[in-house]
């Protein structure tokens, strides 16, 4: 029976199964802290830059430079399916995602067999590409670095089919490829100096007749000159000017600039103050033992092979020594440059790929030395307990942590450098908010009050039906005795609570812990109200009928036509001379649009000076479903001192490119004193500022 199993039935068997675990698991991997910002600042600003509906957002926008290509094409899923629920739109997005990556899994294996020229070593390539825990998470809901690496896997085939045979076929499909490639993330500029390197070295080496070399390099020009026709034609923010924001978006990636604190080793270091460790220290803790092993043979052996400095070694080795340089050159150069990396090593998980590739002529290389100490008959066996040695460890452990191998690190870390969390940055994506909100929903009846520490805990609700969504209140940080309070401790060395609360349970697996669950057992002392003020509109000047009205049948109207709604602006009195006060803001609203552009606008102003403004992006509240909301938050000036004369306003401010109406908003002020308020000066809010 063993002998008639081949290695691509097996492979085949595999691609089921993974496929299918796939699909099961859809719905238990929550929203991370990128997604929304992807879809709505790249995604839906590149959409809108296309469609001529609103060029302005993207231009001025801060996300312009990360690659568009991706984000727009699930922006499209979400239109040519008309969803406007966002657990369909999530759903959608981690379906796609996942697929693509699968697809990477499928063209491994193919890289695989044309490189080692045998089926059982290009399942040996898939598996270890498809097993590795954290590879396997990420797939659901990483829009860019998955993607990327995916794409770089597809670059790679292509690069290969098109040097072996070199033609205007693999030209155009390895420019089509590579351009896309360059569209989700600009590093992969590299990808067509390796393809024209490669043509040369092949061309030259094989003592080629001058005219296949010439034929070999017109497809290669050829295929570059259509390569920058794909970057630009998929990217719009190049159609502005392509040299110049090719230039700024190089710029971009070489020192992002990125303000939050990072955990490594159980210290808090600035993005541009890392050591030039982190990295290394990264991989080596995150990827399974075996794996590792296998990189480290398959390097040392690559290594010493190059300077045996023979021809015919070079052309066995090719795409072997194009592996090891893909793998190490980047971790170098960024090492070298100080460029800015945090979140573990994503930015550079392209080089998994790379990686699995030299852990292949490793295992090709043990396999050889195994072989020729046994016998024939014992040697399909042999191969069967090589293979479970090196990947039942991986197997294993994306089981055990299954859905929460986002925070996987291997036996390494775990006896080195536990509890983990004190260490590392656990859950930096926020998915774990998801168990959160599903064990409050779980163990509560009714509605809930919560404050959660930063923005997933927001998103999260969106992963649970509309019935269940509806029950969880965010309050912001004016909450009462009772609130739940969610904290994932980002960027944080010290876990212990902001806000004075008893414990309820932390959520972790295999020693690491990654969420963390209190009750408030005591609100903040406010000194005293010293504004509240609600506003039904019904005498409002301004204001429009409205039949579905909450109260009374006229409400406050922004949107095409009229940019701002109701203003509300008031003189400070001495009843807040040198106080600290926290302004809450509730009320309704209702819009068609699935996220208007629409922001709350808070200022304070001193005679001629605006010494305080803040935008509290609204949007992402709404569901397209045109049913009132309520909402509300609050935040605390905590930085500043209100001095009498001082002006404040509220208002409401609209892009104009849908309508949304608002009713019954009420405005509070309280002041209290700088002593009692038991948080940290870090907002506890959910929503996007400006």
């Amino acid at each position: 029976m063993l002998k008639k199993l081949k290695a691509w039935h097996l492979a085949a068997f595999f691609g089921v199964v993974y496929l299918f675990s796939g699909f099961l698991s859809l719905n238990q991997f929550g929203i991370s802290y990128d997604e929304e910002i992807q879809r709505y600042n790249n995604g839906l600003y590149n959409y809108n830059y296309i469609t001529g509906e609103n060029k302005e957002s993207l231009i001025n926008g801060n996300e312009k430079y990360h690659g568009p290509v991706f984000e727009v094409a699930l922006i499209l899923v979400e239109k040519a399916f008309k969803l406007t629920d966002k657990k369909d739109i999530y759903f959608a997005r981690h379906l796609v995602n996942f697929l693509v990556f699968f697809l990477s899994l499928v063209v491994m294996f193919f890289l695989g067999r044309g490189i080692f020229k045998d089926d059982k070593w290009a399942l040996f390539a898939a598996l270890a590409y498809g097993l590795s825990p954290r590879f396997f998470a990420e797939a659901f809901y990483n829009s860019k670095d998955i993607i990327f690496l995916a794409f770089v896997v597809f670059s790679l085939y292509t690069l290969l089919r098109f040097v072996n045979k070199p033609n205007l076929k693999w030209a155009i499909i390895h420019a089509m490829v590579t351009g896309i490639m360059i569209d989700v993330r600009i590093i992969g500029v590299f990808m067509p100096i390796v393809t024209l390197c490669l043509m040369l070295y092949r061309h030259i080496l094989a003592d080629s007749t001058t005219k296949d070399f010439g034929k070999a390099i017109g497809y290669t020009a050829a295929s570059l000159l259509l390569l920058i026709g794909v970057v630009i034609a998929f990217w719009p923010i190049l159609w502005e000017g392509p040299i110049h924001h090719l230039r700024e978006a190089l710029i971009e990636m070489s020192h992002y600039h990125w303000l939050g604190g990072i955990k490594y080793l159980g210290e808090i270091y600035p993005e541009n103050k890392l050591p030039w460790h982190y990295l290394p220290v990264w991989i080596l803790l995150t990827l399974p033992v075996s794996i590792l092993l296998l990189v480290f043979i398959g390097s040392a052996l690559l290594v010493t092979k190059l300077f045996s400095f023979r021809k015919e070694v070079f052309k066995k080795y090719e795409f072997d020594f194009l592996a090891l340089s893909l793998f190490i050159g980047p971790l170098v150069l960024i090492i070298t440059n100080k460029s800015i990396v945090y979140d573990g090593w994503r930015h550079v998980y392209f080089v998994y790929a790379p990686m699995v590739l030299v852990a292949t002529r490793a295992i090709i290389w043990l396999w050889d030395v195994i072989s020729k100490a046994i016998s024939k008959e014992r040697q399909q066996v042999a191969l069967i307990v090589l293979f479970v040695i090196v990947l039942a460890g991986p197997l294993f452990s994306l089981i055990r942590y299954h859905p929460h191998q986002y925070v996987y690190f291997n036996l390494v870390a775990t006896s080195l450098f536990s509890p983990l969390e004190e260490n590392f940055e656990m859950d930096y994506w926020g998915l774990s908010y998801k168990d959160g909100l599903e064990y409050i929903l779980n163990n509560n009846e009714g509605s809930v009050d919560l404050i959660v520490e930063h923005s997933p805990g927001y998103d999260n609700q969106f992963m649970f039906e509309k019935a269940k969504r509806n029950r969880l209140r965010y309050v912001g940080n004016y909450y009462k005795t009772g609130t739940y309070y969610l904290v994932d401790y980002r960027s944080s060395t010290t876990l212990e609570p902001k806000i004075k609360s008893e414990f309820v349970r932390k959520f972790e697996v295999a020693g690491g812990a990654f969420l963390w669950l209190y009750k408030t057992i005591d609100s903040i002392p406010v000194k005293q109200v010293v504004y509240n003020e609600v506003h039904d509109f019904e005498n409002q000047e301004n204001s429009v009928i409205d039949p579905s009205a909450p109260s009374g049948q006229k409400v406050d109207k922004v949107g095409p036509g009229k940019i701002y709604g109701y203003t509300l602006r008031k003189t400070v009195d001495s009843t807040y001379t040198n106080s600290i006060f926290r302004m809450r803001v509730r009320a309704k609203f209702k819009s068609a649009a699935l996220e208007p552009n629409i922001s709350y606008v808070f200022s304070v102003q001193r005679e001629d000076e605006n010494i305080y403004w803040h935008g509290r992006w609204l949007g992402g509240i709404f569901d397209g479903s045109n049913e009132w909301i309520d909402w509300s938050f609050a935040y605390d000036l905590k930085d500043i001192e209100i001095k009498a004369g001082d002006e404040w306003t509220l208002y409401l401010m609209s892009g104009e490119d849908a309508d949304v109406f608002q009713d019954d908003l009420e405005i509070s002020f309280l002041t209290y004193d700088k002593e009692s308020l038991p948080i940290d000066k870090k907002e506890l809010n959910y929503n996007r500022e400006f």
